[in-house]
């Protein structure tokens, strides 16, 4: 049985997790990945990123595992895209069931490691605490966080930005098209290896600074022993 094997026979399980965060979820994709489409290829590779481990299943059962899954797999989407911050007009041109006001398209081009906290505290009604077990940050950083977020907007008051945020919805139907293309990717041939792959990748970016550090260590030393003769010549 592959990675994803116990999962397939018994799916219904993580449907009915999403389903029942599935607006905190849409809200936080959508502010990170600013069109409707990105949104559903990051919920997407968050459950499946989630399905291939039991332990992400297990933990994906309180309020919060599901949306750090997804905080995770969102902040990698800034790491493999390197993208910039999508044009106004081209935020105003999409099509979708909820408006895209000025207030908005300055919450999309907010700083990224802003927008879950503000999104999770103002726009899904978590306390600080709860926020910052979805980010893993102490509730100082994420106390920060969503200071620097507000001094951005602050043009706006705290009630435009909150009803801004929880205007981020999309009906059922999209759902049903995100659970669609969830069941259609993990019985895919190659998919779990796949998913091993993502996560050593993510796990070799986190590591990249320190390694990054260690080396410039030892190319130092090692310049510091020729001049000193420690090697003997």
């Amino acid at each position: 049985m592959n990675e994803l094997g116990k999962f397939i026979a018994d799916h219904d399980l993580l449907e009915k997790l999403y389903l029942g965060n599935k607006d905190h979820i849409f809200r936080v994709a959508f502010l990170h990945g600013c069109k409707t489409d990105e949104a559903i290829t990051l919920i997407n590779d968050t459950l499946l990123d989630i399905a291939s481990s039991e332990s992400r299943m297990e933990k994906s059962r309180s309020g919060t595992g599901m949306l750090y899954y997804l905080h995770v797999m969102c902040m990698d989407f800034y790491r493999k895209k390197l993208r910039r911050n999508i044009k106004a007009d081209q935020l105003r041109g999409q099509s979708l069931p909820f408006s895209m006001t000025d207030i908005l398209i300055d919450i999309l081009h907010l700083p990224p490691d802003t927008k879950t906290p503000l999104a999770a505290h103002l726009g899904c009604g978590f306390s600080i605490e709860k926020t910052a077990e979805i980010v893993r940050k102490r509730t100082g950083f994420v106390t920060r966080q969503l200071h620097t977020a507000k001094k951005k907007l602050s043009k706006y008051s705290e009630e435009e930005i909150r009803e801004s945020l929880e205007s981020i919805a999309v009906k059922n139907d999209t759902h049903q098209r995100i659970i669609d293309k969830f069941i259609l990717s993990i019985t895919e041939k190659g998919t779990g290896p796949k998913q091993s792959l993502k996560r050593f990748k993510r796990s070799l970016d986190s590591y990249i600074p320190y390694i990054t550090l260690g080396i410039i260590i030892f190319v130092l030393f090692c310049f510091l022993a020729v001049q000193l003769g420690w090697f003997g010549f």
